[in-house]
């Protein structure tokens, strides 16, 4: 593949890339900022390329880049691109951060009008589905969400280090996700300075100017209070609590505002609880996690390195991945971590750094007892011992080979 030999083919993202192609959609990539969006685009085009498709009928925009300036406006985008068609044969059209157009979903509009037309845009905010695409787009667009590295991706961009899994595991923890991070791994002062300039970019670009938010004090503190309690129900009025009581004035309102920009951005995954029993979404004492583990320790300035909440945090960002809904579960008094759903299959998951206590065991599985369905649970721990055990319909996994290898869950 012709690509800097830095990056790494994300295949599963360019497959449905590839099962969308030339379908009368807008394909719509999102996900946070760095994340790969604008390197997947890249691997797409070059994939076009080995086909045989003319260079003058891939038609690319980064509206990030001053080069593009004249894209910005609703016309100019139209413009620049309408003229850029020389037949009717299909031309590709690739409109990376999509909303720094003002007006684009017009744009979009009026390109799904013209046939030989196959247009995928990138966003690094989730406004895009619940706004704007959906008021003017509605039905014509197909959604595909990037997400930094999954643990199976990170290992194969850093395997010229040859690493064990557990060794390649603690630093996915430590270094992060993103795909710079990879890069930047043996540079720690640079890796620091990177996530500094994301969460900076993150939280004043995408969140504070959007929102048009005043306290970027405020913002920053909420973001760190947050992350150190991803993995925690919460809500905006207990948030609210903890920064009233370290002296803030902040009302249920403000937090309200800023946790919905917050969301937005996608730096934190907000999860609600799913009651298994009444089989329906609740809508108090959701959880929050983290897009990527390696912001935890860039927010959270502790010595607690909280391994079993990043365990969680990394469980959830890859049944995210694999499944089409994911959420807390409620059965009767129990709660149960993960409850994941894909058409018709629901599968349960709690999540451990180990059961070899068999106190911590009884615990743990203890979660599924309030469940009445014949669905299938899984346990996953940092544990060899007693990994691919089967006790009374619990399959009892290790999680790194379960993040390695998706066939486990995955249908």
């Amino acid at each position: 593949m012709n690509t800097p030999p830095h990056l790494i083919p994300r295949t599963s993202y360019l497959d449905r890339l590839q099962r969308l192609r030339q379908t009368h959609f807008i394909k719509v990539i999102m996900g946070p900022r760095r994340s790969g969006k604008s390197t997947l685009l890249h691997l797409h085009r070059e994939a076009l390329r080995r086909e045989g498709v003319p260079e003058n009928h891939i038609i690319s925009f980064n509206l990030d880049d001053i080069a593009d300036e004249q894209a910005k406006s609703a016309e100019g985008l139209y413009q620049s691109i309408i003229c850029r068609i020389v037949d009717d044969e299909t031309h590709y059209v690739y409109i990376d951060e999509v909303q720094e157009c003002v007006g684009f979903e017009h744009v979009l509009n009026s390109l799904l009008l013209k046939p030989n037309l196959d247009v995928y845009v990138t966003g690094s905010n989730a406004y895009l589905l619940s706004g704007e695409l959906a008021t003017y787009l509605t039905g014509r667009y197909m959604p595909l969400e990037v997400m930094p590295y999954s643990f199976a991706e990170f290992r194969l961009a850093v395997e010229s280090d040859q690493y064990t899994k557990e060794e390649d595991f603690n630093r996915y923890v430590n270094i992060g996700s993103f795909p710079a991070a990879a890069v930047l791994r043996d540079n720690d002062a640079l890796l620091n300075d990177y996530y500094e300039m994301l969460v900076t970019g993150v939280l004043f670009r995408d969140i504070q100017s959007r929102l048009e938010l005043r306290d970027a004090n405020l913002l920053r503190k909420l973001v760190n209070t947050l992350a150190s309690l991803i993995g925690s129900a919460v809500s905006a009025r207990n948030i609210t609590n903890t920064l009233v009581s370290a002296g803030h004035t902040v009302s249920n309102k403000t937090i309200s505002a800023y946790l919905t920009g917050i969301e937005a951005s996608y730096i934190f995954l907000k999860v609600p609880r799913y009651d298994v029993v009444g089989r329906k979404i609740l809508t108090t004492q959701e959880k929050y996690y983290l897009c990527d583990p390696g912001l935890h320790r860039r927010l959270v300035h502790a010595s607690d390195p909280a391994y079993g909440r990043l365990l969680e945090n990394i469980v959830f960002l890859e049944l995210r991945r694999r499944y089409t809904s994911v959420f807390i579960g409620k059965a009767g008094q129990n709660e149960v971590d993960f409850v994941a759903l894909r058409g018709d299959d629901v599968h349960y998951y709690q999540v451990s750094t180990s059961v070899l206590d068999p106190e911590v065991y009884k615990r743990e599985v203890g979660a599924f007892s309030g469940i009445r369905d014949n669905h299938e649970r899984f346990l996953l721990t940092l544990d060899t011992l007693g990994a691919g055990r089967n006790i009374n319909g619990i399959k009892q996994l290790n999680v790194l080979d379960w993040l390695l290898d998706p066939s486990e869950t995955k249908a």
